[in-house]
């Protein structure tokens, strides 16, 4: 509900409905103050519900048909909390349009088959999870070894620590331990390096 909605959810009166055939579909045309929330429940072919949010419904509310069946019913009734259902029968009213009309705009169609959507976004779901796992499983560059498994990955990476240790020098390294000769160098020597630089 946005905030819009809130502000006008109980001034949005119902004030008409209209049922129409058009060809093999018919049209449930409301006349309210403003387009609000539908849903649409098929029943049977001949049988549905509709239900609106953020409406109210007066006690005598036209009802017109035009080109449909005689034995065609619309029941409207006010739930309460702005909510108003309408249990609607005709032959082959499955096949239906919601379209609101308003004061303030032309005659808009609204969505009803959002059961249809949900499972089109739920198959595309798993069609992309599908495709994820199947590039995943794909082979990575041969040169590269990704094969061993983590108890070798364990055992490689515990040899090399080990290695380290043993090269790395400790805290209080002395020169003596370094390997390299010690050598002083006497004033002489010195004198001649200095020369050659």
């Amino acid at each position: 509900m946005t905030v819009g909605q809130v502000s006008f959810a109980a001034d949005n009166v119902l004030n008409a409905v209209l049922l129409k055939k058009i060809d093999s579909t018919y049209d449930i045309v409301l006349r309210s103050d403003y387009r609000s929330k539908v849903s649409k429940k098929v029943k049977s072919d001949n049988e549905i519900d509709i239900t609106l949010k953020n409406i109210s419904a007066g006690a005598d509310i036209p009802i017109l048909y035009r080109n449909v069946p005689s034995d065609s019913s619309v029941v409207i009734s006010d739930k309460g909390k702005g909510e108003v259902k309408l249990h609607i029968t005709s032959k082959g009213i499955s096949k239906s349009n919601v379209v609101f009309e308003t004061p303030n705009s032309a005659p808009i169609t609204v969505n009803t088959n959002y059961s249809f959507y949900f499972v089109l976004a739920a198959l595309s779901a798993i069609f992309a999870l599908m495709y994820a796992t199947k590039i995943s499983a794909k082979k990575v560059n041969p040169g590269v070894s990704f094969d061993l498994n983590i108890k070798d990955r364990e055992i490689k990476l515990l040899k090399k620590y080990r290695e380290e240790l043993t090269t790395i020098p400790s805290i209080n390294y002395n020169m003596k331990n370094c390997g390299y000769p010690r050598h002083r160098i006497s004033e002489s020597e010195e004198i001649h390096y200095s020369r050659k630089a």
